[in-house]
C-alpha cells in the first residue's frame, strides 16, 4: 500500500528519485487496475445499454472501452509522468532524458531501458 500512497502523494514531485522496485511495483499495480477497470466497466456499460433498450454493438462496447482507457489515462497522467521522471533521474542522473520519449520509434525504447537500469549515483 505504501507504493500506491507514494504514487499519489508524489504527483507533482519531479525532484526526488524512485527506485526500480518502487517504479515497477507501481507499473504492475496500475496495469492490473487498468485491466480490471477496463473489463468491468466495459461489461457494465454493455449491460446497461442493453437494459435501457439501446442497441449493443461491437462499436458501442469498443467506444465504452476507449472511454474507460481515456479516463484512466487522464487520471494517471501527472502521477505517471512524475514517476517516470524520478525513475530516469535515479538511473541516468538527468531527468531531462525523459523527453527522449518523444523521439519517434527509439525514444520510448531508450526511456524504457533507463527504467530498467540500477541506481547509478547518490542524489
Amino acid at each position: 500500500m505504501k507504493y500506491i500512497k507514494a504514487y499519489w502523494q508524489n504527483t507533482f514531485n519531479y525532484r526526488d528519485a524512485t527506485s526500480r522496485k518502487d517504479y515497477w511495483l507501481q507499473v504492475l499495480f496500475n496495469t492490473i487496475i487498468w485491466l480490471v477497470a477496463f473489463v468491468i466497466l466495459t461489461f457494465v456499460i454493455g449491460i446497461l445499454l442493453g437494459l435501457v433498450g439501446g442497441d449493443v454493438t461491437d462499436d458501442t462496447v469498443t467506444g465504452a472501452a476507449m472511454a474507460t482507457i481515456g479516463i484512466l489515462g487522464l487520471v494517471n497522467l501527472f502521477p505517471g509522468i512524475s514517476l517516470t521522471v524520478r525513475r530516469v533521474r535515479d538511473a541516468a542522473g538527468n531527468p531531462w532524458l525523459t523527453f527522449l520519449y518523444f523521439v519517434p520509434v527509439v525514444g520510448p525504447l531508450i526511456v524504457f531501458i533507463f527504467t530498467l537500469l540500477p541506481k547509478t549515483h547518490d542524489n
